[in-house]
């Protein structure tokens, strides 16, 4: 399970595809720090994987997401989009965000507002979080916390409290 998480973590969620962005990658949160010997073993084992995925012509979702926001960055094909409003952003991973970002036309000297993204960072039970200026995706400025919780009002956990017995 640890090199499994490493894959999907680290590896997959940074688009590493070298021996040489692997060992500079940043393992921040990642709990027990690996030396470089570890990283070369983890990077012996990556390294299998992509080519017998290359031989089988298969590939991670998430490096999908990454060729296809290269092949739109380098305009070998448009977006039909212009905006993205995403829910949930916190279920995503950063290669799918960047997608929806690149698809909305984000960091491309347009409107600053193409891509609105609604979440609870504190929702986010998977491993692995990143920020949004890591992405590319500038919300300087443009950001807003929300301090009440619209989702159990006072009314819905009355009502809740005297469905359970509660009072």
């Amino acid at each position: 399970a640890p090199l499994l998480a490493e894959w999907k973590y680290v590896i997959q969620a940074q688009g590493i595809s070298s021996w040489e962005q692997y060992r500079s990658a940043s393992r921040a949160g990642r709990g027990r720090a690996l030396s470089i010997r570890d990283r070369k073993l983890v990077w012996e084992i990556a390294s299998k994987v992509y080519l017998k995925m290359k031989r089988e012509g298969e590939m991670e979702y998430s490096t999908l997401c990454r060729r296809l926001c290269e092949h739109l960055q380098a305009g070998r094909l448009s977006s039909p989009y212009d905006a993205a409003i995403v829910d949930e952003v916190q279920d995503l991973g950063p290669q799918e965000l960047r997608l929806i970002a690149t698809l909305a036309g984000a960091g491309q000297n347009k409107e600053p507002d193409r891509l609105t993204i609604v979440g609870d960072a504190g929702q986010r039970i998977y491993p692995g979080k990143y920020s949004l200026r890591s992405l590319g995706i500038d919300v300087r400025g443009r950001s807003h916390i929300l301090r009440l919780n619209y989702r159990t009002t006072e009314q819905i956990r009355r009502f809740a409290d005297n469905v359970l017995g509660y009072e």
